[in-house]
């Protein structure tokens, strides 16, 4: 028979708390969760041995700024006024597969997961256009 100690950082309490942090689609950094709850590699562990999370990659994503809009504005208008003369002043076609709006600024790079879970569909990263 093993007589095992009693855990004295790593604790339920503990646990429950990280994984409260760890479940937003945005978690922050395991040194900053640490430094939070003040313990070191503690919270590495707990994620990865007791809550046995899997790290996964966020999916990168264009973003348009102020600026690509109002350019691409600018040359669809030029290209419907090549394209149909410049009787159409007033008629803009603009076709995007896909526009994305993410408030965040500062989003992480990864998505902690269950086993046998998959990664939600807002959770992207966005990359902006230059």
């Amino acid at each position: 028979m093993f007589i095992t100690r009693t855990r004295t950082v790593r604790t339920q309490n503990l646990i429950n708390k990280v994984e409260s942090k760890m479940s937003s689609i945005n978690p922050k950094p395991i040194k900053t969760i640490a430094k939070m709850l003040n313990v070191s590699r503690t919270v590495g562990r707990i994620i990865y041995d007791d809550l046995r999370l899997k790290k996964r990659m966020k999916r990168k994503v264009h973003v348009l700024t102020g600026d690509n809009i109002k350019n691409r504005f600018k040359n669809s208008l030029l290209l419907s006024r090549e394209i149909h003369g410049w009787k159409s002043e007033y008629a803009v076609s603009i076709d995007e597969a896909m526009f994305y709006y993410i408030t965040a600024m500062h989003e992480s790079h990864v998505v902690y997961l269950k086993e046998g879970k998959e990664m939600p569909k807002e959770s992207t990263q966005t990359k902006k256009w230059h």
